[in-house]
């Protein structure tokens, strides 16, 4: 069910909703801009919000292109229409529930732009991979495109989940395949971001796509490393079962490797997962620590973003 309801959302809602702009008899202006409207807002939600490593990275693209195409076809079908018509009062509730949901779809999208920045202390590190195309499957200041996002300054507020992509530009081959071995990710070596101290390590956990054996590990992140940077501490989690290279208090130079992308913990396919945090400031702040922006390379990267690693 799950499978039907991501490719309607993805492929036959945007899918249906071009060909209704393309073939629509507009009797105004108003009715094709609100056409526009509302397909435009549909479409860049998907381009921000939508989990296009299921299905290619060039299918956002793709459809941004043909909202284009089918908007100028609109302008151009509309050039000698009135600005407005009078309406029957069901042509009038239609007209408000159209654009309802437009401007629905617009908060979704202002709020996943807004979630692309961040305000105050970032810390900046290196990459965990050397090599290879990786994508951003959860990350940003926003909950619409980071579902580790929480308004309080909680652990995994600002955390992020990379997966590899293969030329197709999918993280596997299939959709949701169930042999570890599909996935891109899976067994990629991760190295140091940082020069810093092994704080903590957990690699018992064994790597599994079941979910019934996921519910019962030890840890909702799986295998990690905890790196100590002065106050900050860096998360690597979801890591492959008996590949962790280093011991608790082992000094690690970036660029050293520490382990191998495996699948641990509550996530639902291999993933890498990162998190950055530093004591909490407030003294009554129910948290122990609090999550800080991460930026990889200088750059603070948000869902749907793709690393070109050399």
């Amino acid at each position: 069910m799950n499978t039907l309801i991501l490719f309607a959302e993805h492929f036959l809602v945007p899918g249906a909703f071009l060909i209704w702009q393309w073939r629509k008899a507009y009797r105004s202006k108003f009715d094709g801009w609100l056409m526009i409207f509302l397909v435009g807002v549909y479409i860049a939600r998907l381009y921000f919000v939508g989990d296009w490593h299921l299905y290619g990275i060039y299918w956002r693209t793709v459809y941004a292109g043909l909202a284009l195409l089918v908007s100028i076809k609109t302008l151009f079908d509309i050039r000698e229409l009135p600005w407005w018509v009078k309406r029957h009062p069901r042509e009038t509730f239609g007209i408000g529930l159209v654009s309802f949901l437009g401007l629905l779809f617009l908060a979704i999208v202002i709020w996943a732009y807004w979630g692309r920045s961040y305000s105050g202390e970032a810390f900046d590190t290196g990459f965990p991979f050397k090599q290879g195309r990786y994508y951003v499957i959860e990350g940003g200041d926003s909950p619409v495109i980071n579902e580790y996002h929480r308004f309080p300054p909680v652990p995994e507020k600002y955390s992020l989940a990379l997966v590899k992509l293969n030329a197709a530009g999918k993280r596997a081959a299939g959709i949701f395949p169930d042999r570890l071995e599909d996935y891109e990710i899976y067994g990629d070596r991760v190295y140091s971001p940082a020069d810093a101290v092994v704080l903590a390590v957990r690699d018992s956990i064994a790597d599994t796509l079941h979910p019934d054996a996921r519910a019962q590990t030890e840890d909702y992140q799986g295998n990690y490393i905890i790196l100590a940077r002065d106050a900050y501490q860096i998360r690597l989690a979801g890591l492959q079962s008996g590949s962790v290279a280093v011991a608790v208090g082992d000094t690690v130079a970036a660029g050293r490797f520490l382990a191998r992308v495996g699948m641990s913990g509550m996530v639902s396919e291999p993933q890498l997962y990162i998190q950055v945090t530093r004591p909490r400031r407030q003294v009554d702040f129910p948290w122990e620590r609090e999550g800080v922006p991460v930026l990889l390379g200088g750059r603070f990267w948000v869902k749907n973003d793709l690393i070109a690693l050399p």
